[in-house]
């Protein structure tokens, strides 16, 4: 038996043990691959995109769910899909799915999407988040980010790292702003263990970090990020910004951004064993890679830190590598650096390729190699 779409299988009265394909969610052929409910007739669960009640009182169509979130009716829209994806991937992690967003287009979001513990969500490459402002507050400037870890409640910036949520990959996560009174980040992963973000692909957020991130065991690879900087509506805006955490990888980022494309700490919590590999950075207006205490009772350290084979490429102003403190608690805050096969361009007008506040502690690599343009 063969349905156009889901909406008929509620109002079908099945045979036994009946096979229905339906080719579509809402129009034909919507979601791909046509896919198969089977009646269960003494089933009795909560309905979702998966379970669906048929005209009779006692029953329900079951669909062997790959992951596959166009299920839930998540497809390409100019409305908040936000509400359906958040449902699917709670039910996705609770049954140990991989979830999928397998359809390609524009899928706008006016609240964050939030990514619970033991969670795996994975983009087509040709699918974008476009993160708006809900009408019910057409002006205001939120500052929250289109994609989040669900235990966060508020940035982590200080003392120990606090894990709430474990066990999370977010591959070939893509988001873009398109609105300039949107003042929010696109990924925040704040007090997370065993964090994997794959191939994340984020465009323009306005006066805000494209990544923020606070974890432990923590891999970003491969980032690409377009943050402005290419003219002058996109100064002040920043490429990943790792707050806090230990066990911290950033593989062959690809930045460009108007402020700082990778910066360590700027509040209280302690950075230690992370790790820039390979990748080129640009920063138009301010540091490739900067790393800040910006509390004078501040008592934490950014220790063990390795940039490793990076290509920096400063714009008008300021250094490839740059630290700075305000605390009066640490003398030295920044500890057992290693910086080793560093090409740092500057442009006549920047300042030293490498700046390096008084209280650090470093070893160049013999491979650095620092020149002015």
């Amino acid at each position: 038996i063969t349905l156009p779409t889901v909406s008929q299988l509620a109002t079908r009265y099945p045979f036994t043990n009946e096979v229905v394909e339906v080719l579509g969610y809402s129009t034909l052929g919507d979601w791909g691959t046509p896919k198969l409910f089977r009646w269960d007739a003494t089933n009795t669960l909560a309905t979702n995109g998966i379970r669906i009640k048929g005209a009779p009182a006692v029953g329900r169509y079951l669909l062997e769910w790959d992951g596959d979130l166009t299920a839930f009716g998540i497809l390409p829209s100019e409305s908040d899909t936000s509400a359906k994806v958040n449902e699917a991937l709670v039910f996705a992690a609770a049954n140990n799915k991989a979830a999928k967003i397998s359809v390609g287009g524009r899928y706008v979001v006016t609240n964050s999407i939030s990514i619970p513990s033991n969670c795996k969500l994975e983009m087509h490459p040709d699918a974008v988040f476009i993160r708006q402002i809900p009408s019910s507050t057409a002006d205001a400037l939120p500052q929250e980010a289109t994609v989040k870890n669900s235990g966060l409640t508020n940035w982590q910036t200080l003392g120990e790292l606090s894990l709430v949520n474990s066990n999370i990959t977010l591959i070939g996560i893509r988001c873009r702003t398109e609105e300039t009174n949107y003042m929010g980040g696109h990924v925040a992963m704040q007090g997370v263990s065993d964090l994997v973000i794959e191939r994340p692909n984020i465009e323009r957020t306005y006066r805000y970090w494209a990544m923020h991130i606070a974890a432990s065991n923590c891999l970003i690879n491969l980032p690409k990020i377009r943050n402005g900087g290419e003219d002058n509506s996109y100064v002040y805006q920043d490429g990943i910004h790792i707050t806090g955490g230990q066990n911290i990888r950033i593989l062959g980022p690809d930045v460009v951004s108007g402020d700082d494309c990778i910066a360590f700490g700027q509040h209280s919590m302690p950075i230690r064993d992370a790790v820039v590999v390979g990748g080129n950075l640009r920063s138009t207006h301010a540091q490739n890679i900067r790393a800040y205490i910006g509390y004078d009772y501040a008592t934490n350290l950014i220790e063990r830190i390795g940039i490793y084979n990076v290509t920096g490429s400063s714009g008008s102003r300021n250094a490839t590598i740059q630290t700075g403190t305000a605390s009066t608690n640490v003398s030295r805050p920044f500890r057992n650096w290693t910086i080793d096969g560093l090409l740092a361009n500057t442009k006549p007008s920047g300042t030293n390729p490498v700046a390096f506040d008084a209280g650090f502690v470093t070893r160049l690599g013999a491979r650095h190699d620092l020149q002015s343009q």
